[in-house]
């Protein structure tokens, strides 16, 4: 009786252990900040269009992205870090970079 008390157990185990490696839980999300600065990142993206725009013209290093403070540089270096679209369209490609900056500016 223990034996199959025993075997009882551990089949309990493994088929629990089973169901948790199929179905994992999903990860916690972070509580979304609910003092995001909309205005501030609108201004993001139209420097970070305007330096696109400038850098696609061919100057060294815009005025616009030495403008950024502390904080939206790192916003500006993630968002630059994500590919942009290759499609030979400069005003999109100015468009996605802006976008992806408002888009990391409210991710925080």
């Amino acid at each position: 009786m223990r034996r199959l008390i025993g075997i009882a157990l551990i089949g309990a185990a493994a088929v629990a252990v089973a169901n948790a490696m199929v179905n994992p839980r999903p990860a916690a999300q972070p509580a979304a900040p609910h003092n995001i600065d909309f205005a501030r990142c609108n201004r993001l993206a139209e420097i970070a269009s305007a330096a696109m725009a400038l850098r696609q013209l061919g100057t060294a290093e815009s005025v616009a992205m030495r403008q950024a403070s502390g904080d939206a540089e790192s916003i500006v270096s993630r968002a630059y870090a994500e590919p942009i679209a290759a499609s030979g369209d400069r005003a999109l490609a100015a468009r996605n970079f802006a976008d992806s900056i408002k888009h990391e500016c409210i991710r925080g």
